[in-house]
């Protein structure tokens, strides 16, 4: 049984960079009204959920952004320890 761990950085990389465009898709836009002229009352609760259901898809959105820089962060965290424990077993430190 092989017992290495192989880390694609290049992969890890893309992988955030493409959830990060994703986001993109994900952002508040203002609605375009047709109806200004209409009093009642659901016109405005209309106006009001899209404006709710917009902000809900720009809070995604950043959590989206959030989640890429946590995925490409672990992969160079994961570089770093991998280098670490290296330095170690040729320092005679640790064995593998």
């Amino acid at each position: 049984m092989d017992s290495t761990l192989n880390i694609n950085s290049q992969d890890t990389s893309q992988y955030a960079s493409g959830i990060s465009e994703a986001s993109e898709y994900f952002s508040s836009t203002p609605s375009i009204s047709y109806d200004d002229e209409t009093t009642i009352p659901l016109n405005e609760t209309v106006k009001g959920v899209y404006s709710q259901s917009r902000s809900a898809c720009a809070l995604f959105g950043n959590l989206l952004d959030k989640e890429a820089a946590n995925i490409e962060k672990l992969g160079f965290e994961f570089d770093a320890y991998d280098q670490m424990l290296t330095d170690m077993v040729n320092a005679g430190i640790a064995s593998t």
